[in-house]
């Protein structure tokens, strides 16, 4: 892949990033006593640091967009494994994360703190499995930060100077 098909991908991943971020993970309905409401926790709700991530890859491509090859491929290299730490993060602490955004929720809606109040509270919890898509992006967009890491630089080839066309006339006349 080329550089400008790499870029073009790394943004659409980002886009990934955020569409699935901001997704629904859980749908939460409360009983009558709390109100008999009916939410949605999302990505953003359950791990806030989703936020800053999503600036800093823009501030990236930003960056490598207006920087050179070489210094692209490095500031790529550094995101990898960002990246990769916070996939691992999700996947390690998804459950418990999800239950402190149910329970910070709950705290603002009744003021009853405490994980008694999702059990007194919470009639009916769906998870919608969106997270699975959000972890999908992660690795799209650390395959696409890999693969621009790692690529060659091309050296782009430099002009004949007047010097060298010059000789090469040279050597035409000679020949006549």
């Amino acid at each position: 892949m080329n550089s400008k098909r790499i870029t073009i991908a790394w943004t659409g991943s980002i886009a990934l990033l955020a569409i699935f971020a901001g997704l629904g993970w859980l749908n939460l309905e409360l009983s009558p006593e709390a109100g008999a409401q009916k939410f949605e926790i999302s990505g953003f709700q359950v791990f806030p640091i989703i936020s800053a991530l999503l600036l800093l890859q823009a501030a990236a491509l930003l960056a490598s967009l207006l920087t050179p090859k070489l210094v692209s491929r490095v500031i790529s290299a550094i995101l990898s494994p960002i990246m990769l730490a916070h996939g691992l993060f999700v996947v390690v602490g998804l459950q418990s994360s999800l239950q402190n955004a149910i329970e910070a929720q709950i705290t603002e809606i009744t003021g009853v703190a405490g994980f008694a109040s999702q059990a007194e509270f919470v009639a009916f919890a769906g998870d919608t499995f969106l997270w699975v898509g959000y972890l999908l992006a992660i690795s799209l967009n650390l395959a696409i930060l890999l693969t621009k890491s790692l690529s060659k630089v091309a050296q782009s080839e430099a002009r004949p100077t007047k010097e060298a066309l010059v000789e090469e006339q040279d050597l035409w006349e000679t020949q006549k």
